[in-house]
């Protein structure tokens, strides 16, 4: 696994099926020996979708499969921001819930979904829309003062401990700070089909501050986030869209992760590229992550950061 980003190799098959490649989030599935990533624009060229359910697959290699993988029991997923697993065979798939370019956020932009792999096919077993229910992301944002009109873009996802957390691109509070969400015995949630007081909660913030390349301070959101066997939580972290750009994302340490007002020490700066994934490496003993990075319309990129003992 390389140590610094290298590119991903985009099969044939795959490039003529799935021409857009902007991967934003993966986990490790063990029951297929692949991360299952997810991008941005699920454009499905042999299906004619712009929206396709599915996700890919990738080998410990960096080499991607022939095939994506169909997420069966949803017609379209737009904007897929993040994915983990509960390491039990569960998964959860987010999508930004952000605004599109003409200002709408419809429903393929609004879900979050528990999935079960079977056959190399993802199953909905439940979806939530994430704006929508007693404490949805906007009340719990309307709590902190921040303006209901700004919108949001919800990137960060991960399990931990019996719990989901939703980490925030954008807003950010007043001070620079980044968000994130937690969401309680989601198994009751889904089962629920929507959320109620409680459900989802205000659970941290955290300043992500780096200078440009014109040497000014610029805030940046969360990309994704993943509890480390070292007992961490790392970010990885950009600018948000429209925001004052950052010349380069970066992967942040925060430790103790406790909840409520956190310090972070940045950990690698990535200048000129930006990481949007964040996952544990699945081989023993190897105590590393692996981070994935969007370059637009460039081939992708991947590599691993080895944790200290």
């Amino acid at each position: 696994m390389p140590s610094d980003p290298t590119v991903v190799t985009v099969p044939s098959p795959l490039r003529r099926h799935v021409p857009q490649l902007e991967m934003s989030g993966l986990t490790w599935a063990s029951e297929i020996g692949r991360y299952l990533v997810v991008i941005d624009d699920t454009v499905d060229s042999d299906e004619d979708a712009r929206h396709g359910a599915f996700v890919l697959a990738l080998n410990t290699s960096g080499v991607l499969d022939d095939q994506p993988l169909p997420v069966d029991g949803v017609d379209k997923i737009d904007d897929a921001e993040g994915i983990t697993s509960d390491g039990k065979g569960t998964y959860y798939l987010q999508t930004s819930h952000s605004q599109n370019r003409r200002g709408v956020v419809k429903k393929p932009r609004r879900q979050l979904l528990r999935m079960k792999l079977r056959d190399r096919h993802l199953v909905v077993s439940g979806a939530l829309d994430l704006l929508q229910g007693g404490e949805d992301v906007a009340r719990q944002l309307a709590k902190l003062g921040v303006p209901a009109d700004v919108g949001v873009d919800l990137e960060g996802l991960t399990y931990h401990d019996g719990a989901l957390y939703v980490g925030l691109k954008w807003p950010l509070m007043s001070d620079g700070s980044a968000l994130v969400m937690r969401m309680n015995h989601p198994d009751q949630v889904f089962s629920r089909g929507r959320l109620v007081d409680g459900d989802l909660v205000y659970w941290g913030q955290v300043k992500l501050t780096v200078p440009n390349d014109k040497g000014r301070l610029v805030s940046q959101g969360i990309a994704d986030l993943q509890f480390a066997p070292d007992g961490a939580l790392y970010l990885c972290a950009n600018s948000p869209k429209g925001q004052p750009k950052d010349g380069g994302g970066a992967l942040w340490r925060v430790t103790p992760p406790l909840g409520g007002t956190m310090s972070a020490t940045l950990v690698r700066r990535f200048v000129g590229l930006k990481p949007e994934g964040l996952t544990d490496a699945p081989e023993p003993k190897t105590n590393a992550l692996v981070l994935v990075f969007d370059r637009d319309r460039k081939d992708p990129l991947w590599m691993t950061w080895q944790l200290r003992p």
